[in-house]
């Protein structure tokens, strides 16, 4: 059974009184995945203490390259319905680089600090382009297709099922969305037209595009808990991508955990989501 590990979780296994167990319990029951997603966020911690500790855990949980990060795969993924193949490369490119910094962390520099905290930054600007782009297209669905926004005299909350069934079933909003996907990954061109195929080809689609769905819905239309800092942002959305690359997705962040549950719905086969607390307790430890 595939595990894909998000940062909270390993965070969870490096302060785990019983680390050395879980791990060996853990690479004795499961194939681990683990993405440059993580490496990124571990490699941009100023503590090189706990840097060192968590690239220490991911060395020896991984037995094959770590996975690209979510718009590679997304590209790969276009690439592969484009071509008519089923199989898709979603391992990182530059695996030696990689797998370097994993065996060596006190390599880690500040130069390599800097360029990780900057593709975290660019990913964070991605995700709010984006939904500063959709917002109007959203917002048209809305006024269009749900409920009024006041009863006797007090605000209306539009419920999240009925945003995210306007979400996927609204043909112009499917079109404009995966247009600005399609855009972002240069494939325009050869793929306009063929959005609705494109959703149904692999699960990276569906569970992106939820993803996204909720993240908007969540900052935009919910009356209460909609700050960014109580809703996942764009590595933990975008992130999403990996649920479809596994059987379980281990996160101990309660807001992505509640996000993936509704995104594993809408795939084509059942994946977990579960804390770190569920995982021990898989392997037989107890609290």
């Amino acid at each position: 059974m595939f595990l894909y590990f998000d940062t909270s979780a390993l965070n969870g296994i490096a302060d785990d009184a019983d680390r050395e167990m879980v791990i060996t319990g853990i690479r004795r029951s499961h194939v681990v995945r683990i993405s440059i997603a993580n490496i990124l966020e571990i490699v941009a911690s100023t503590n090189s203490e706990r840097r060192s500790l968590l690239l220490s855990i991911v060395r020896k949980l991984l037995k094959s390259p770590p996975l690209e990060n979510p718009i590679a795969i997304l590209t790969e993924h276009l690439l592969a319905f484009r071509d008519g193949k089923k199989s898709v490369n979603i391992w990182v490119s530059d695996n030696e680089k990689v797998l370097s910094i994993i065996r060596h962390p006190e390599r880690v520099d500040e130069e390599m600090q800097q360029l990780a905290m900057t593709s975290k930054a660019q990913l964070e600007a991605t995700w709010k382009g984006l939904h500063k782009e959709l917002r109007p297209a959203i917002q048209a669905i809305i006024d269009k297709s749900t409920k009024p926004k006041f009863r006797n005299g007090n605000t209306v909350e539009l419920r999240r099922s009925s945003f995210l069934r306007s979400f996927r079933d609204n043909d112009k909003f499917c079109v404009e969305s995966m247009t600005t996907i399609l855009k972002a990954t240069k494939l325009e061109k050869a793929l306009g037209g063929q959005e609705r195929a494109i959703l149904r080809s692999f699960d990276v689609w569906p569970f992106i595009y939820a993803a996204w769905g909720i993240g908007i819905y969540n900052q935009s239309f919910q009356l209460q808990g909609h700050a960014a800092k109580r809703n996942p942002g764009a590595i933990d959305t975008n992130q999403a991508v990996y649920l479809a690359l596994t059987d379980v997705f281990v996160t101990n962040d309660i807001a992505q955990r509640k996000m993936l549950r509704v995104v594993a719905r809408t795939g084509t086969k059942h994946r977990s989501v579960w804390s770190y607390g569920h995982l021990r307790n898989a392997l037989g430890f107890r609290e």
